[in-house]
């Protein structure tokens, strides 16, 4: 039987800046305030909190989330009318990438058969793609058990609710299966 190739490293934190080791996909590192998660990208890196304790004699980390492109409040205002012009006569929820194209994003919708509370969707898998947003319609902006099962990867995941009298957004950054929420601002 053959060893088992982990895709995390494991890493005592010292003070100097973290980061991931070649070959790796993310890093544990037990700080001073707990046990982080770390995950970089070309297009986003994340270090966010997974349990908070207290370790004497280890500096302490803050989290962090950049986003190295440049999010436009007119993709905002572009999901936002799309998700409305799908559910206008019939409420379902839709699903779209924001992706990577040069040093800009772009927005698509994929394949996809959506209801007002359940959504199926193809493609969206490429390292490319550095967020992904879908909406409520008329419910509120909140993650749900499927969002939280569904939601494994590294990238921006985000919500759009009430699309039609107060819409409203949440956001939280993925790093492989522990999330951390950001306000829109901050991208």
């Amino acid at each position: 039987m053959g060893a088992i190739i982990s895709p995390a490293a494991y890493t005592i934190y010292q003070g100097s800046a973290p980061t991931v080791p070649p070959g790796k996909s993310y890093a544990y590192l037990l700080a001073g305030n707990g046990v982080f998660k770390l995950a970089e990208s070309a297009y986003l890196r994340a270090l966010i909190p997974v349990a908070p304790g207290r370790v004497a004699g280890l500096p302490p980390l803050t989290p962090e989330v950049a986003l190295r492109v440049d999010i436009q409040p007119q993709l905002w205002e572009h999901i936002l009318a799309d998700a409305r012009r799908v559910a206008w006569e019939t409420p379902r929820e839709a699903m779209y990438h924001v992706r990577v194209n040069g040093h800009g994003v772009s927005v698509e919708s994929p394949a996809q058969v959506g209801t007002a509370g359940h959504l199926a969707y193809q493609g969206g898998a490429g390292a490319d793609v550095v967020m992904d947003v879908h909406s409520h319609c008329q419910m509120a902006a909140f993650f749900s058990g499927t969002d939280n099962a569904d939601e494994q990867g590294f990238r921006i995941y985000g919500v759009i609710g009430r699309i039609f009298t107060q819409p409203e957004i949440r956001l939280r950054v993925g790093v492989y299966g522990d999330f951390w929420p950001i306000k829109a601002e901050e991208l």
